[in-house]
């Protein structure tokens, strides 16, 4: 079975945002020092679970900006 190609020109673009998503929730999550290892656990289970839906939440919601002055 082959997969038209207007299939195929869509998913791809979704799945590259999908994964810069996921991969920059993480990235700042992880870099963060304010948060307590339950919670970076739990947002870790939220964001790889939930798909698109997970990433989205952590980055409205809970997502630290990152301070340049901060050591």
């Amino acid at each position: 079975m082959c997969m038209p190609i207007e299939i195929i020109a869509f998913a791809i673009p979704l799945i590259i945002i999908h994964f810069s998503l996921v991969g920059y929730s993480l990235h700042n999550l992880f870099g963060s020092k304010r948060k307590t290892r339950k919670v970076k656990i739990g947002w870790t289970f939220i964001v790889l679970i939930l798909n698109l839906i997970g990433p989205l939440l952590y980055i409205f919601f809970e997502r630290e900006k990152f301070n340049v002055d901060e050591k």
